[in-house]
This record gives C-alpha cells, sequence and structure tokens, in this order.
C-alpha cells in the first residue's frame, strides 16, 4: 500500500443509545482495568495452575477462585476500608498476620509457635489450635 502501515481496530458493543466517540472514551476509560483483575486472579488466587487435566475439575478450581476473590474483595471493602482496597493479597498477608509463625504437632495436638512474643528464648507461648 505504498509502504504506509495501517492499523485496524474495531469496537463491538451492546450500547445503542451512545453515540460512537462516547463510546470511544468509555472504551478508552477502561483501559487496563481488565488486565489487572486477570494479574490478580493468576497471581494472588492460583488461577494460573489448574490442577488437573479434567475440564470440571479446573472448572471447579476456576469456580472456587472466584469466589475466594470476591469474598476477599467484600470482606476488604466492609472490614478493612477504603485504604486496603487497592492492596494485593500479599501485601494483606504480610500487613494482617504475624510476621513469623511456626506450627508444631504433639501428641496430634496443634501448636502455633509465635517467636515474635516469646520474652525469653527458653520460654515459648503455645496456642492450641481446635
Amino acid at each position: 500500500m505504498g509502504g504506509v502501515a495501517y492499523k485496524l481496530a474495531a469496537l463491538v458493543t451492546n450500547r445503542r443509545d451512545e453515540d460512537a466517540a462516547a463510546l470511544i472514551r468509555w472504551h478508552y476509560g477502561r483501559c487496563g482495568k481488565s488486565e489487572e483483575a486477570h494479574a490478580i486472579m493468576k497471581e494472588d488466587f492460583a488461577g494460573g495452575q489448574m490442577p488437573s487435566r479434567q475440564f470440571g475439575a479446573n472448572a471447579a478450581w476456576w469456580a472456587l477462585m472466584l469466589l475466594t476473590m470476591n469474598l476477599v474483595m467484600v470482606g476488604k471493602r466492609l472490614a478493612l476500608g477504603e485504604d486496603w482496597l487497592t492492596k494485593r493479597m500479599k501485601a494483606l498477608r504480610f500487613g494482617l498476620l504475624p510476621s513469623s509463625r511456626r506450627l508444631a504437632v504433639s501428641n496430634g495436638i496443634r501448636f502455633v509457635f509465635n517467636p515474635d512474643s516469646v520474652q525469653d528464648q527458653a520460654q515459648a507461648q503455645f496456642i492450641v489450635l481446635c
């Protein structure tokens, strides 16, 4: 075509009420949000690692991942406030949970050893998990 490169794009929509310019502005305003949501699903909620070769098992895994992601988003909005809404799971994990814990099992009873709360190295606090 005479050494000129053309770039074609199409926008398919069911919004028939808006004119083309308003529709394109709306579309450009959404830029990047879907990629961010996919990255959160894949990295934070293990949506990128399917557990099986079976379609049904993977579909159930995907549905549980979406349910978990939505519950975490609702929990952040209702319980943690506006400043936590943009935080990812790693920030939630390190910001809300104690920094270091170890799990010990003795006679079938699970204990959590929290070295941050230990005053003396010879003493330890054990919390029974039921």
